[in-house]
Order: structure tokens, then C-alpha cells, then sequence
């Protein structure tokens, strides 16, 4: 794989990703600081870029070696981890409902989801 195509599908990822996080943080009302969520837009950026950046590697790993057939599954799993590590600091105990962390964690599954589309797109 080039540096370009991986930056190509790269890019995609990040900005899907910060595009995702800002919607669940107005959707679930959280405020700014609020930890898994970035206490400023620049915050909010660089996590999707770090994230985008990981599962783009991942990614690459996992369609260079073992095929393209279920990339959903590898992806929605890492969505998983990340979302149960991300509900739980992202809400206040004192606003947290069971609807909002159902939210947030079907958030999280489908921004890594949409990322894994938009890289097979890019790099399957």
C-alpha cells in the first residue's frame, strides 16, 4: 500500500469521526469538557485523527491478509471497545439514563462501522 492511498483513506476516517462525535455531543447533550468527547473542537480532532489513524492501520492489516468478505465484524467489535470504554466517562453519573448510554454506545459502534465502510471503499 502507498503512503498516498493510505492517506486517502485515512482522511475520510477522521473527518467521518469528528463529524459523528459532534453529533452524538449535541444528541446526548453532554457538555464541552465532557472527557471521551474532547473538551474543545481541537481535542475532538486530534482523537479522530488518532482514531481514523489506528483503525486505517488495522484495516489495511486485515484486508492485505485475510480478505474483505466480513471487514464489518472486526470493525463493530473495535467500535464495541471503544464505546464501552467511552460511555462511561462521557455522561455524568447524575444525567446518566439508560436511553443515553444506549445512544452513545450504538454511536460509537456505527461512527466505527461507517469508518470501516468508507475504508473498505478506499482501500478494498
Amino acid at each position: 500500500m502507498t503512503f498516498g492511498r493510505f492517506l486517502l483513506a485515512w482522511l475520510p476516517v477522521a473527518v467521518w469521526f469528528t463529524c459523528v462525535t459532534g453529533i452524538a455531543r449535541r444528541l446526548t447533550n453532554a457538555p464541552e469538557n465532557a472527557p471521551s468527547l474532547g473538551a474543545s473542537l481541537f481535542e475532538a480532532a486530534g482523537r479522530a485523527l488518532a482514531e481514523g489513524l489506528v483503525l486505517t492501520l488495522l484495516s489495511s492489516l486485515w484486508f492485505d491478509t485475510l480478505g474483505t468478505g466480513t471487514w464489518w465484524l472486526p470493525v463493530a467489535l473495535v467500535g464495541a471497545l471503544v464505546a464501552i470504554a467511552g460511555v462511561t466517562p462521557m455522561v455524568p453519573s447524575a444525567t446518566r439514563s439508560r436511553g443515553t448510554l444506549v445512544l452513545l454506545f450504538l454511536t460509537d459502534v456505527l461512527r466505527y462501522v461507517g469508518g470501516g465502510a468508507l475504508l473498505v471503499w478506499r482501500l478494498g
